[in-house]
């Protein structure tokens, strides 16, 4: 891990928190004091890790996913979404049999 990555924390109890890591302190005691921001939050955030924890560091970024993922994630798109595919695969089928009766 180093500063520029992206992790992920998982934090006992917690969601888990996607960050970039914006500075990386190692304490006396052989743990770390990291400190991250989130890209909708305003102010980073300090984080207390144990030398032996786990962290995931994100090795591929793919931009703006999270605006998609949230725009899926409203229930209304995702039925607009299915009724549009289904319509289309309905219009699909009719135009495949009207064309098979035609040859």
């Amino acid at each position: 891990m180093k500063v520029g990555d992206i992790v992920t924390l998982q934090l006992s109890g917690k969601e888990p928190i996607t960050h970039q890591v914006l500075r990386i302190d190692r304490l006396s005691n052989g743990n770390y004091l990291l400190e991250t921001k989130g890209d909708a939050n305003q102010l980073s955030e300090k984080w207390g890790i144990a030398a032996d924890e786990k962290i995931a560091v994100t090795f591929i970024r793919v931009h703006f996913t999270g605006y998609v993922l949230d725009f899926l994630s409203n229930i209304i798109v995702r039925v607009l979404l299915i009724g549009a595919t289904a319509t289309l695969a309905v219009i699909w089928v009719r135009r495949q049999r009207t064309a098979h009766r035609d040859e």
